[in-house]
């Protein structure tokens, strides 16, 4: 698994390749310049860079809430599932040594 923004980077990385790859070559087919070529693939692979950054961020972020999300409907069923009085006990209480809530 990759580390913390690590996704973004490869995102990023991929689209603005691509993007140089394609620029490339549409240059070619145009026939134009090498000087020509070469500018407009370095501005594309800037370009699409950055639109990877932006792409890769809002995709890392929605994953990132949905895991949370899944995670508290999962602590919500375990909490539901526990039999009365095995729960949290409420804010402010200690349990003694007994397990009944001292006050």
């Amino acid at each position: 698994m990759l580390r913390p923004g690590g996704t973004i980077r490869v995102i990023a990385a991929s689209l603005g390749l691509a993007g140089f790859a394609l620029a490339i070559i549409a240059g070619l087919w145009a026939s134009n310049s090498a000087e020509r070529i070469l500018s407009c693939a370095l501005v594309s692979l800037a370009g699409c860079t950055a639109m990877g950054f932006g792409i890769g961020f809002v995709g890392e972020r929605v994953i990132e809430e949905e895991l949370k999300k899944r995670e508290r409907e999962e602590r919500t069923k375990e909490m539901k599932s526990l039999p009365e009085g095995e729960g949290a006990a409420p804010i402010g209480s200690v349990r003694g040594p007994s397990g009944a809530l001292a006050a």
